[in-house]
């Protein structure tokens, strides 16, 4: 059974929606600054990329009947972004039966900022541990699966629904998930995607102390700079993104137009490292074969690649390295993005926002450019192209998506 993308939503710190996301990637654009939400004082990095905008406001808006205030902020972001890709897809959930709606929605850390108010405030009591002042919904809130029952209670979906948190490639293999369950017959409809709000203390201190984050801070706009020489690492991103995914008799049924088809998954583990990706690339080849065998398509007829691209140097030499074994035999250069640059990395939530970008750049037969790029004389583009100075016109029919999560574990 096909499955089809009729929808999609997102908020992310280069925009408030997919058109302004797209507009400014494409553009050239980054959301990519000295944050203000946090005193990173003594931090070695001090920038990311923040939301411009505040939830909230944008919620009473468009979800006028919800608290959304009173929302960890995760949570508020999902909740924007899966009303805007309803929105898009003009569908109505009413129509649904209620017990044929699914979600599958992927976080790598959850309401992790409400774990750390609750810790402070129960670290205050010690020795003598008191559970006095710890809000009662901290459990729920932490819960990564806490954004996925939201969205379930609020859409009344009471088909399958679950979260995966597979660090940084949850919200691909939540699409993944998404399109198992109509392939299976198990849903009509699945609210699919990802959402992370990562720019919290602790979690901002562990990436810093792994000297994992770059350190660009008087020149944010060259913080992540994927596949380029002089890199320093990644710069740490909010957002959410989420699709809509549709049966095709569904989407006839209702007569609406797909954006994209979503055509194969593909996923694998490494069993190597905690965070180091593996040298040889191996798992990472065998994720993406895994999709494209799912698919039932060659690696010749893939017009583009939606790349992991953290501007890491371990990840980018194995990431080229799997590029270039997989695509070996097509004859011409495969189209690159890399968007990480543009938005940061937004952990959990990178792979459904991703998967956005790349079905717009099919829509609009556009390749956005790489930012602040300058050649590696370590790194074979040979197998690649990408433009470095402003968006090209190509046409995109087929796009592999990747993401790799510590741990070894990718989806494509």
């Amino acid at each position: 059974m096909k499955a089809f993308i009729t929808g999609m939503g997102a908020v992310t710190g280069i925009g408030s929606h997919v058109d302004e996301i797209w507009s400014n990637i494409a553009q050239g654009q980054h959301g990519l600054r000295r944050l203000e939400k946090l005193d990173l004082t003594h931090f070695r990095t001090q920038i990311g990329a923040e939301l411009p905008f505040d939830p909230v406001e944008l919620g009473a808006s468009l979800l006028p009947d919800l608290k959304i205030k009173s929302l960890i902020p995760s949570t508020q972001m999902v909740l924007l972004a899966t009303q805007m890709a309803l929105q898009d897809a003009k569908l109505e959930t009413a129509l649904i039966d209620k017990h044929r709606r699914g979600g599958v929605i992927g976080s790598g850390l959850g309401g992790i900022i409400f774990a750390e108010h609750g810790m402070k405030k129960i670290m205050s009591t010690h020795p003598y541990y008191k559970s006095q002042g710890i809000h009662p919904l901290t459990v729920p809130f932490v819960d990564p699966n806490f954004s996925t029952s939201i969205i379930s209670r609020t859409w009344d979906m009471l088909g399958p629904q679950y979260t995966v948190s597979n660090a940084c490639s949850s919200s691909t293999h939540a699409l993944g998930q998404a399109l198992m369950l109509i392939q299976a017959g198990k849903a009509d409809v699945v609210i699919a995607g990802g959402t992370e709000a990562s720019i919290q203390p602790m979690t901002f201190a562990g990436f810093d102390q792994m000297r994992a984050m770059s350190v660009e801070n008087d020149h944010p706009e060259r913080g992540c700079r994927p596949f380029s020489a002089g890199r320093g690492g990644f710069v740490m991103g909010d957002a959410a993104g989420v699709l809509i995914i549709e049966s095709e008799r569904h989407m006839t049924d209702r007569g609406a137009e797909p954006v994209a088809q979503l055509c194969g998954y593909g996923a694998s583990g490494g069993g190597y490292h905690m965070v180091k990706p593996k040298p040889d690339a191996s798992d990472v080849i065998a994720s993406m074969n895994n999709a494209l065998a799912d698919a039932g398509m060659d690696a010749s007829g893939i017009d583009a690649l939606n790349a992991h691209g953290t501007g890491t140097e371990l990840n980018d030499i194995s990431e080229l390295n799997a590029i270039a074994e997989v695509f070996k035999d097509k004859s011409e250069p495969l189209l690159l993005m890399a968007n990480k640059a543009n938005f940061g990395h937004t952990l959990g939530a990178a792979g459904a926002i991703e998967a956005i970008v790349s079905i717009k750049a099919m829509q609009t037969g556009t390749l956005p450019p790489f930012i602040n790029f300058e050649a590696d004389d370590k790194l074979d583009y040979s197998k690649v192209h990408f433009p470095t100075d402003q968006a090209e016109s190509h046409r995109i029919n087929s796009v592999i998506s990747d993401s790799f999560g510590f741990g070894n574990n990718n989806a494509s």
